[in-house]
């Protein structure tokens, strides 16, 4: 998807400014990657196999860049934050409570 934009002369997302994350931060983020996380090829394929941190762009950095006006989007690339892995946005100071979902109302 980034690619596209980039086709078209739009840059969503300030590839300068990432924040770095690491190997346990992505295999939270895609549990369902997680054995593929451990594989050092696939890692070296993604580009994450030197060092303990990346920057890496998340679906939160993309949905929050699309999350702005039509001309803000063609005009500026969004400059993720750390907390902007998630949608709203999550202050990286304040720890969440884990809470178990509700049951379903009857």
């Amino acid at each position: 998807m980034l690619n596209a934009y980039l086709e078209a002369n739009i840059e969503l997302v300030d590839r300068e400014h990432v924040p770095a994350v690491t190997l346990d931060f992505l295999k939270n983020a895609y549990p369902w990657a997680r054995k593929l996380l451990d594989n050092p090829e696939f890692r070296k394929e993604m580009g994450i196999d030197i060092g303990d941190c990346w920057p890496v762009i998340v679906a939160g950095y993309v949905v929050h860049s699309l999350d702005r006006s039509a001309d803000e989007v063609r005009q500026t690339p969004y400059r993720p934050r750390s907390g902007d892995e998630f949608f709203p946005a999550r202050d990286p100071d304040v720890e969440e409570e884990t809470t178990s979902p509700s049951p379903p109302a009857r």
